[in-house]
Parts: C-alpha cells; sequence; structure tokens
C-alpha cells in the first residue's frame, strides 16, 4: 500500500512539473508574439526614416504613404500606445531605447531640416538603430537554434 501511495505522489509530482513547464512554454510563445509584432513595426520605421532620409512632407503618393506607414509604425511600437506596450513587455533596456525613439521620432516629425548637423545626426542614428535592433531585442526574440528532429 505504502508502494502505491509512494508511486501515485511521484506520477503527481512529474504531472505538475510537465503541466508547470507546458504553462511557462505557452506565455512565453504568446509574449513573443507580441515582442516580434513591436520589434517588426520599429524595423519598419527605422527602415523607411533611413530610406527616405527622414520623414519628409512631399505631393508624391508612394511617398507619403510610405510616411504614413512609418507613423503608423511608431504609433504601433515605441509612440503612444505602443510606449505603454513595450513598457509592459520589455525589461528597462528596450525602455530606454524607446525613449531614444521617441526622440528621433518627435525631432522628424515636428522639424524641418533647418538644424543639417542635428538633422544627419539623428539620421545616421536611425542607421545604426536599424543594424542594432536583433542583438538588442535577442533575450526577448530569439529562442536559440532550435532544429526540428530528423
Amino acid at each position: 500500500m505504502e508502494n502505491t501511495s509512494a508511486i501515485v505522489s511521484i506520477f503527481a509530482l512529474v504531472i505538475s512539473i510537465l503541466a508547470y513547464q507546458n504553462a511557462n512554454n505557452k506565455l512565453r510563445l504568446d509574449l513573443f508574439e507580441e515582442r516580434w509584432k513591436i520589434y517588426e513595426e520599429i524595423l519598419k520605421f527605422c527602415s523607411t526614416v533611413s530610406d527616405l532620409g527622414g520623414l519628409p512632407p512631399s505631393n508624391n503618393t508612394d511617398r507619403d504613404q510610405k510616411v504614413i506607414d512609418a507613423l503608423i509604425s511608431a504609433h504601433q511600437s515605441f509612440y503612444g500606445l505602443g510606449y505603454h506596450k513595450i513598457k509592459a513587455l520589455f525589461g528597462e533596456e528596450i525602455h530606454q531605447f524607446a525613449e531614444e525613439l521617441v526622440e528621433i521620432y518627435t525631432f522628424f516629425n515636428g522639424k524641418s531640416s533647418e538644424d543639417k548637423d542635428e538633422y544627419f545626426r539623428k539620421l545616421k542614428r536611425i542607421f545604426y538603430i536599424c543594424n542594432e535592433l536583433p542583438e538588442k531585442f535577442k533575450p526577448y526574440v530569439y529562442f536559440g537554434d532550435i532544429k526540428a528532429p530528423k
């Protein structure tokens, strides 16, 4: 009888550990999906600003649409509601990164290119941000080298 209760206890412990691991992996996957969306939108914003040389107003509808898309990406990732998403889903290093993006976004969205030096410093920073994104977000969106079984 004692052996049966010990076996049942061990079995219950194993089931509990597996349930905990499953719940932990589910949460990690759910967070991954939300974090990945933010990562993509930041990349879209930075790439567009780099490609266009800022957020210039123009009469060219294709260019205007790219600027609008970049502004939407900013709001979905680090500005406005996106800022609150970043605060909820990421650690302090990404919060500081988002604040830098907010400053750059505000500069390009609210200023003309009167101060050429500052304009090009911000543009250069956006270019570097595009290159830094994978490393900055790696702790949040990288699962390691998981390979499918053969």
